[in-house]
């Protein structure tokens, strides 16, 4: 694969190491991609309602993949409440607790 360099920057670096390698994965994504479709997005052929409906299709697979991960991480923290309480309170308490809470 060969990685295209911008020539607008006169040699100058003002990104980080994150930008260069969301960079680098961007440049991987097009290489895959002309690879499986022989093409690539300066292509011609689709209509502006296609280029709309796939954008919209991929950002809906976005929301499917953040959902995923917004309720691992809800789990993950009441989990983490849930033992941290347990820990820190002794049996006795804790039951009394549960029971205040059970009888306001």
């Amino acid at each position: 694969m060969v990685l295209v360099q911008p020539t607008n920057l006169k040699g100058l670096r003002n990104m980080s190491a994150i930008e260069d390698r969301v960079c680098q994965k961007i440049q991987e994504r097009a290489a895959f991609g002309f690879q499986k479709y022989g093409t690539t997005l300066l292509r011609t052929d689709l209509t502006t309602l296609d280029w709309l409906v796939h954008a919209q299709e991929e950002a809906m697979d976005m929301a499917n993949y953040l959902q995923v991960l917004i309720e691992g991480e809800q789990r993950r923290l009441e989990k983490a409440t849930n033992e941290k309480s347990k820990t820190f309170l002794p049996d006795s308490t804790a039951k009394r607790i549960e029971q205040a809470d059970l009888n306001p």
